[in-house]
């Protein structure tokens, strides 16, 4: 399990300011679902905040026992680090964005 908390909410557009405000509280850690990294943009996906994303920039990022960690340095995270063929099951990003939708989805149904 990987954790994140707001360290920077000052980051990112003021799109990413008013999420950031609207869904998150500071220095509130929580649960990382998966990372969407692309080439000019992260976005992190929250398992208490569902289909909601924000901009990676306001974050920190931290292994379960408390370790600081780089995802844009991680080939947990970063699809472009390693081939697409050699990659663990267990890789938080964009691959796994259809399956943790649909996980989701699943747990909010009414």
């Amino acid at each position: 399990m990987i954790l994140v908390k707001v360290t920077n909410p000052e980051y990112g557009t003021e799109y990413d300011k008013k999420d950031t405000k609207k869904y998150l509280e500071l220095d509130k850690f929580y649960i990382l679902n998966f990372v969407d990294m692309g080439r000019s943009h992260t976005d992190v996906f929250l398992k208490e905040t569902g289909k909601q994303y924000f901009n990676s920039v306001i974050f920190s990022f931290y292994e379960e026992d408390g370790t600081p960690i780089n995802i844009y340095n991680d080939e947990r995270f970063n699809p472009f680090m390693t081939d697409v063929d050699k990659r663990p099951s267990e890789f938080y990003h964009r691959d796994q964005y259809q399956y943790f939708y649909e996980l989701w989805e699943k747990e909010h149904k009414e």
